[in-house]
């Protein structure tokens, strides 16, 4: 009777867990300035003072996952302050009206991509 007790504790868990993940959020102020990907999973948001930062992971390939996001943000008036190639990740910083966004790229697999978007003023 323990037993089965303990798996149907264990169930249950399992299935009111998802509800619990689906409650993360964009923060605020940075909702209106990212573009929402198709595929995009977001896997957390959170906000300070200074900057809002959400991280995302999207099941598509490194380079258009980077073409999407740099094309919509220079299409959108933002300017490369500087971009940077990494091993495995690339780092875009754009400004706009006073505002620095630092968006970072990185392979997570062959065709998954994950991606972290700071917004804070300058």
């Amino acid at each position: 009777m323990k037993k089965t007790a303990l798996i149907g504790l264990a169930l249950l868990f399992l299935l009111a867990a998802p509800p619990l993940y689906s409650q993360v959020t964009v923060p605020e102020n940075i909702r209106d300035v990212i573009p929402e990907h198709p595929e995009q999973t977001l896997v957390a948001g959170f906000s300070s003072d200074t900057s809002d930062t959400v991280l995302l992971s999207i099941p598509d390939g490194y380079a258009r996952v980077t073409d999407f996001y740099k094309n919509h943000f220079t299409g959108s008036g933002w300017k490369v302050e500087m971009e940077m190639s990494l091993e495995g990740g690339n780092l875009l910083s754009l400004v706009k009206e006073g505002r620095l966004l630092n968006l970072m790229l990185s392979r997570d697999g062959e065709a998954s991509t994950s991606v972290s978007i700071t917004l804070e003023a300058r």
